[in-house]
């Protein structure tokens, strides 16, 4: 979209020393028949985003793809496509990020997985780097800077001001955080509501060739195991445990990494130094059935099933507190967040939800407990 400015009415407005504005912001109110333009000034980023086809300020990619609602002005008649709950109207356009067009065009290529895009738009990336990011930048620019923290409906409050206090601690001078869904907005994803109840299905994020891992050690039927924990972006991907009993590692050791190495091998080196190699095939501790349980859970966790309910699975197997799935049910337990909801279950007392504290099963309403 181009527009051309030579017939558009614009007003002038000069500022002679801005050093002596004592406001860290500054906003133009803007009738609906002007367009306001800042000379040897900063322009709106969205517009200027739109004009030039690219990502907005500091923040990478909203969506590959989305619906975009542009809001209809006073006088226009159209047939609004959706009206929010402060009776403002608004009309839906499919939007698809030039740039990828011009990827699919250059490559000849319409499998948008393949794209550069892929994975790496604003609810993919790790909210801790982009702090990092904007803080770094702050340091040189001003208050006007970009940076919109996106992150999925369910997100807890707690979450959010974890977000903000590691902004303000690492020298951000603003951050926006947006959650999925909490205001009938301009941007949606492009999802319909799965109407038919059917299962939805998607791609794990690709394994890196060196994760990061906590180390625990576990008694299985009074057989000593080690419990790997791979971990993308401080998030549970991968399980590996096997015996234990040559204490190949040391109980001392509390983090390292794991590094594949080839198909079904992977060596496990210290956490200050990958030089630092531990074993070069921990796979030759694991057992068949462990290996099965273990692979499974990864895939579980890899494909975005929430560690809760992971959890929540194995300790509804058969078999006593020292058995393989409880063991490792105990050590998972430690990634989930206080205070959450158990899923598929209520109180036997009362028939409240079930929460857990301290990594126990609890009613928040009667306190029955399971421990």
């Amino acid at each position: 979209m181009i527009i051309d400015l030579t017939d558009i009415e614009y007003e002038y407005i000069e500022v002679s020393n801005i050093s002596k504005c004592n406001i860290d912001a500054m906003d133009i109110e803007v009738d609906k028949v002007h367009y306001y333009i800042l000379e040897n000034g900063i322009i709106s980023h969205n517009s200027i985003s739109l004009l030039t086809q690219t990502t907005s300020g500091i923040e990478p990619l909203y969506s590959m793809f989305y619906n975009r609602r542009k809001k209809i002005t006073e006088g226009d008649n159209s047939t609004p496509d959706f009206v929010d709950t402060n009776g403002d109207k608004y009309k839906n356009f499919k939007v698809f990020h030039p740039k990828l067009k011009d990827w699919q065009k250059i490559c000849n290529n319409d499998d948008i997985s393949q794209s550069p895009y892929y994975k790496s738009c604003a609810y993919d990336i790790c909210w801790k780097n982009r702090v990092i990011l904007q803080a770094t930048a702050n340091k040189f620019i001003d208050h006007s800077i970009s940076s919109t923290i996106n992150l999925p409906s369910d997100v807890s409050v707690e979450d959010v001001k974890t977000i903000y206090e590691t902004a303000y601690s690492s020298g951000c001078k603003g951050i926006t955080v947006y959650r999925d869904g909490c205001r009938s907005g301009i941007l949606i994803n492009d999802s319909k509501p799965n109407k038919d109840n059917s299962i939805q299905y998607h791609d794990a994020p690709k394994r890196p060739k060196k994760l990061p891992c906590d180390i625990f050690h576990v008694s299985v039927k009074g057989t000593p195991y080690f419990v790997l924990v791979g971990k993308l972006n401080e998030n549970p991907y991968e399980v590996f445990a096997g015996e234990d009993k040559d204490n190949i590692i040391s109980k001392s050791l509390k983090g390292g990494s794991i590094i594949k190495k080839a198909r079904g091998q992977y060596c496990i080196s210290e956490e200050s130094d990958d030089e630092k190699v531990i074993h070069n095939n921990i796979s030759t501790y694991i057992g068949e059935d462990y290996e099965a349980i273990t692979r499974l859970i990864s895939s579980n966790l890899r494909h975005g099933c929430n560690v809760n309910f992971v959890v929540h699975q194995l300790e509804k197997t058969r078999g006593d507190f020292m058995s393989f799935s409880k063991a490792i049910a105990r050590v998972l337990k430690k990634y989930i967040k206080e205070g959450e909801a158990v899923s598929g279950e209520e109180c036997p007392q009362c028939g409240e939800k079930l929460i857990r504290v301290e990594g126990c099963v609890r009613c928040k309403s009667c306190s029955w407990s399971k421990c």
